[in-house]
C-alpha cells in the first residue's frame, strides 16, 4: 500500500489513551501524525506515526466472550474452604489507652480497663462500655456516664501517664 492511502485510512481514526482519553486522528504532515483528544482539547503529535497500543484501542483484536445466563432457578455454587477462623478483636488492656494525635486533636482508645479520673468520684476504671454509656468502677461504687458526652462536659477524662 502507498503511504498516501495507509494515512487516508488513519484519518478520522478513533484511539483511546490511558490518560488522555477518546481522540480522533486529525491530521498527518511530514512532521507526524496529530491527535485531537476530546475531553481535553489538545492536538497531541505522534513524529514517528501513531504508537502500537493506540492503534490496537482503534481496533481491538480481542472481542469480549459473552458470559452465558444461568438458566433460571440456577444460581452458582460457592464453596468456602475450612480454615482457621477469624480471632475476636480483644479489648484495650488495662493501664493507659492507645493515643493518637491529628493536628491539635488527641484521639484516645477506650476499652473495658481503661483508667478514667472524675472530679466527684475520683480515679476509676471503665468496666462496661455499650449504647451510648459506659460504667466506670470507683472506690465508692459504680457509676453510669453517657458517651462521649461526659468526657465533653468535663465529668470523667482519660488518665494518661506522662
Amino acid at each position: 500500500m502507498k503511504k498516501e492511502e495507509k494515512d487516508q485510512q488513519l484519518l478520522g481514526l478513533v484511539v483511546i489513551d490511558d490518560v488522555l482519553g477518546k481522540g480522533t486522528a486529525s491530521r498527518i504532515t511530514e512532521r507526524g501524525t496529530y491527535v485531537t483528544y476530546e475531553a481535553t482539547g489538545e492536538h497531541v503529535m505522534y513524529p514517528t506515526g501513531l504508537p502500537q497500543k493506540l492503534l490496537h484501542s482503534a481496533s481491538p483484536s480481542t472481542k469480549k466472550a459473552k458470559k452465558d445466563a444461568l438458566p433460571k432457578g440456577k444460581g452458582r455454587t460457592y464453596t468456602v474452604p475450612e480454615g482457621e477462623t477469624r480471632k475476636e478483636k480483644a479489648a484495650p488492656s488495662t493501664g493507659s489507652p492507645k493515643e493518637t494525635r491529628h493536628g491539635n486533636t488527641v484521639y484516645f482508645e477506650l476499652g473495658i480497663g481503661t483508667l478514667v479520673h472524675s472530679p466527684l468520684y475520683g480515679n476509676g476504671k471503665i468496666s462496661e462500655i455499650g449504647s451510648g454509656r459506659l460504667t466506670v468502677a470507683f472506690d465508692s461504687g459504680d457509676q453510669e456516664f453517657r458517651y462521649p458526652q461526659a468526657f465533653a462536659d468535663g465529668e470523667i477524662a482519660v488518665i494518661t501517664e506522662d
